[in-house]
C-alpha cells in the first residue's frame, strides 16, 4: 500500500510499525507464559480464537489517540490478570502496564485541560462520562478518571452527560465533595 505523506509521518510511521509488530510479540509471550503457567490452558489454541476476531483484535479497532478503554470488563479484568500474575509470579505482567499507561495518559490528558483552564482562567468540564457513546453507565470509566484527576488538580471541575446525570451536571470539589446543579435548557 502506498500513501502519500509528509517525511516525518513516514519516519514515526516506520518507528511505530516496529513497535507495533513488538506489542504483537510481548502480547503473544505474555499470553504463553501464562498459560504455562497454568498448566491447563492452550496457548496456541487461545491465540487461534483471538486472531480470529478480524474486527477488534487484528483489524483497526482502537487504533487512535483518545481516551483510555473503559467500562466494568477491561480495567476489571485487568486488574484480576494483575493479581493473578503475581500469585503465579511471572517476570512479565502485561496487565500491570497496561493499567499505568492508562492511567499515565489520563493524567496527560488532564494536564492539558488543567493548563488551558488556568491559562484562559475558565473552568474545566468534561463532556460524556460514560465508558463509552450512547450508555448511561460510568463504571470504569476513563471520562470519570479525568473529572477526579481535574478535580484534584483545579479545586473545581463541571462534568455532565445527558444520559448519566440527566438535566444536572456534576460539580467535583478536590477529591471528596460532589454536588449536582441543574443544567439550563
Amino acid at each position: 500500500v502506498l500513501h502519500q505523506t509528509a517525511i516525518e509521518n513516514a519516519e514515526a510511521a516506520k518507528l511505530l510499525y516496529n513497535t507495533n509488530i513488538g506489542l504483537k510479540i510481548g502480547f503473544g509471550n505474555f499470553v504463553g507464559e501464562l498459560a504455562t503457567r497454568l498448566n491447563n490452558i492452550d496457548a496456541d489454541k487461545v491465540m487461534q480464537i483471538l486472531v480470529s476476531d478480524s474486527q477488534r483484535i487484528t483489524g483497526s479497532a482502537y487504533l487512535q489517540s483518545g481516551m483510555g478503554d473503559g467500562g466494568p470488563c477491561h480495567p476489571r479484568d485487568n486488574l484480576a490478570l494483575t493479581w493473578l500474575c503475581h500469585k503465579l509470579d511471572m517476570r512479565y505482567n502485561l496487565p500491570t502496564l497496561l493499567m499505568h499507561a492508562r492511567q499515565l495518559h489520563a493524567e496527560w490528558l488532564c494536564d492539558i485541560v488543567a493548563g488551558a483552564a488556568v491559562t484562559h482562567q475558565m473552568d474545566a468540564c468534561v463532556l460524556g462520562l460514560a465508558y463509552k457513546r450512547n450508555v448511561s453507565l460510568i463504571d470504569g470509566s476513563a471520562a470519570m478518571l479525568c473529572l477526579r484527576l481535574l478535580a484534584k488538580q483545579l479545586g473545581q471541575v463541571f462534568g455532565y452527560d445527558p444520559l448519566v446525570t440527566g438535566k444536572e451536571a456534576i460539580v467535583l470539589y478536590g477529591e471528596d465533595r460532589e454536588l449536582r446543579i441543574p443544567v439550563e435548557s
